[in-house]
């Protein structure tokens, strides 16, 4: 039987998923910032107070994910996630903890947001799935490729009506 968990993530665990990155995570990272696999992973790890990656039999990292913070905006998280190309035989199982760590992160900020590739339909799903509002693609990066911003406020949801 398969064992799946969530742990906190280090920067071990970045560079074996940076060796297995889903192409399109790949193509992400490198459109955007010029950033390999393993520069990117790195960084965002380096910006997330508590990275999580979720592991599958003690040793395969098939996601990690975390919310990025900045002294400048300590309100504002940036929340990314890469995945592995081995992710969706398992997605279903780490999908509840991830939605449950973005749901706290959203007790904790004013706002969340951050960008994701126009061409990367299934992040932009899992983008909506797990509460996030996403606009249509502009323009970013070196060579203008359209991205679509992703955001969540704490004032958009005090004036929505409740339920």
């Amino acid at each position: 039987m398969t064992k799946h968990r969530i742990v906190k993530a280090n920067l071990l665990m970045a560079a074996r998923l940076a060796d297995s990155m889903c192409k399109a995570n790949v193509d992400e990272a490198w459109t955007a910032m010029r950033h390999t696999p393993r520069e990117a992973l790195a960084m965002s790890c380096y910006m997330s107070p508590e990275p999580r990656a979720g592991i599958v039999d003690d040793e395969e990292v098939v996601c990690m994910y975390g919310i990025g913070e900045t002294m400048i905006l300590p309100d504002v998280g940036y929340p990314w996630m890469v995945v592995s190309s081995n992710w969706e035989p398992y997605a279903r199982k780490f999908l509840r903890p991830i939605k449950h760590y973005v749901r706290q992160a959203m007790a904790t900020h004013l706002r969340l947001e951050n960008y994701v590739d126009a061409r990367n339909e299934n992040t932009l799903r899992l983008t909506e799935f797990l509460g996030f509002t996403v606009d249509s693609g502009v323009p970013l990066g070196p060579d203008g490729t359209l991205f679509c911003k992703f955001h969540w406020s704490a004032a958009k949801c005090a004036s929505s009506p409740s339920p």
